[in-house]
């Protein structure tokens, strides 16, 4: 599983409120609007990836507040160049938050599975 950051959380304020990240399969960004305390997020997968893939992919996504589950942005079966997304209100500043996707598909070979997690928390810090 590809982890964002490789350790600990990102740490957004009201003067950073985005921050994207990426490796190699894919590329993804989380934003948080302050003014109603919500989340968007995107994820897509790296055209070298959605080369090899045959056919739509299936995709799932849940938010997670520490251990404990927040929100499943429920599943979908699409194109492997979707733009995956979501967003959430009603969040608060006293969690870890983590975002997981997993996203299977096929290839020539058989098939294929890509797991990626980030891990975030809004602050106030100004």
């Amino acid at each position: 599983m590809a982890v964002f950051p490789p350790s600990g959380s990102h740490s957004f304020t009201p003067q950073a409120p985005y921050w994207s990240f990426g490796d190699a399969n894919g590329s993804g960004a989380e934003q948080i609007n302050y003014g109603i305390m919500s989340e968007a997020w995107g994820y897509q997968i790296s055209p070298a990836l959605r080369a090899i893939i045959v056919g739509n992919v299936t995709e799932n996504a849940n938010l997670y507040c520490g251990a404990s589950p927040v929100h499943n942005y429920g599943p979908h079966n699409v194109p492997s160049g979707y733009q995956f997304h979501g967003s959430l209100s009603g969040l608060q500043t006293s969690c870890i938050y983590r975002t997981v996707v997993s996203i299977n598909f096929r290839h020539a070979n058989g098939s294929g599975n890509l797991n990626v997690q980030w891990n975030w928390r809004i602050t106030w810090v100004l």
